[in-house]
């Protein structure tokens, strides 16, 4: 019995050596940057590492050693590649990160700075890209909540009578108020907000003009930088379950830097993944009904921008329903 123990462990061993290509990213003609995950038995954790691949007349290749990168939570390079920005954990906290020309010029202390929450990375709700300009950085995060009281805890004297300013008063007696998130590997996330990093000015701000019953994701910049398009997820009759179940009630947004918000006036439909044409001039996504499976075949369709609740939405590839026969 033993012995099949030992060969069984030394199996699994060799087995968690092998590593996991879990993304990519086509950094020039001839260079390809690559992410894997390989499981660490002795840290009990996953490691994560880049690769880059170099291309000469995608003949030979060649490629360079790995570069740990367990604590980078997401990572982005702007499109002139003259920056890099990198959110980064360590012992809980956040850290966001900008390098520029091999050198890191920004480091921020998210926690630290107590404006929201912890930030997104997962690719439901996530996004992590520089402006137009390559001066912000966009990013989605767990809206602040200020910590409740009990009815019964004793009050501190009134900072506002020592000449301070009066701090915004905790809710009493919320403490355990039940708030749903979004489970399945969504847990924890309840609120989003959209949080834009000035990298000149060293500064963060929560935009503003974002209804309540409605969670952000996938936001993007449009071309020249002068709103924001992504999901509006429907937060009412539930959010629980999202990961697994794309016909959650959702949306199409647009929000600029006044705080004026507007969404595609549809019913039942359920979006995700949206992007700009190459001309800027349109917004295309994926769609579908809400009703029907959880796993289900999505339509490509868009609108011309900007975006507002009237907009004619066309459709570009259907759902095919049925295979085409073999002509």
């Amino acid at each position: 019995m033993t012995a099949k123990l030992d060969k069984i462990v030394k199996t699994y061993k060799s087995l968690s050596q092998i590593p996991a290509l879990v993304g990519a990213q086509i950094q020039s003609q001839n260079v390809i940057n690559s992410t894997w995950s390989q499981r660490n038995i002795e840290k009990g954790k996953t490691t994560k590492f880049t690769r880059t691949i170099l291309l000469n007349n995608f003949k030979n290749t060649e490629e360079t050693l790995p570069v740990d990168v367990s604590s980078e939570l997401v990572s982005r390079v702007s499109k002139s590649q003259k920056l890099k920005a990198v959110l980064r954990e360590n012992d809980t906290k956040q850290f966001l990160e900008i390098w520029q020309n091999s050198n890191l010029i920004r480091t921020v202390d998210l926690a630290a700075l107590d404006v929201h929450g912890n930030v997104y990375a997962d690719a439901e709700f996530g996004s992590f890209e520089f402006s137009p300009d390559e001066k912000k950085l966009l990013y989605v995060a767990e809206k602040k909540v200020l910590k409740s009281e009990p009815f019964y805890k004793r009050k501190k004297p009134d900072e506002a009578k020592n000449g301070g300013d009066a701090p915004k008063p905790a809710p009493r007696g919320e403490e355990f108020v039940f708030e749903q998130d979004w489970g399945e590997q969504l847990v924890g996330k309840k609120k989003s907000i959209l949080a834009q990093y000035d990298i000149d000015g060293d500064t963060v701000k929560i935009l503003e003009g974002t209804p309540e019953n409605v969670c952000l994701a996938q936001p993007k910049y449009s071309p020249d930088g002068s709103y924001i398009v992504g999901v509006a997820y429907y937060v009412e009759p539930r959010k629980l379950g999202l990961l697994f179940c794309p016909n959650r009630p959702s949306s199409i947004f647009q929000l600029d830097f006044e705080g004026n918000y507007s969404e595609l006036a549809q019913k039942d439909r359920a979006v995700k993944s949206p992007i700009f044409t190459p001309d800027g001039k349109s917004v295309v996504w994926l769609q579908r009904q809400t009703e029907g499976p959880h796993m289900s075949c999505m339509a490509l369709v868009g609108a011309k921008t900007p975006i507002k609740k009237d907009s004619e939405v066309t459709t570009i590839v259907d759902i095919v329903k049925k295979k085409k026969k073999n002509q």
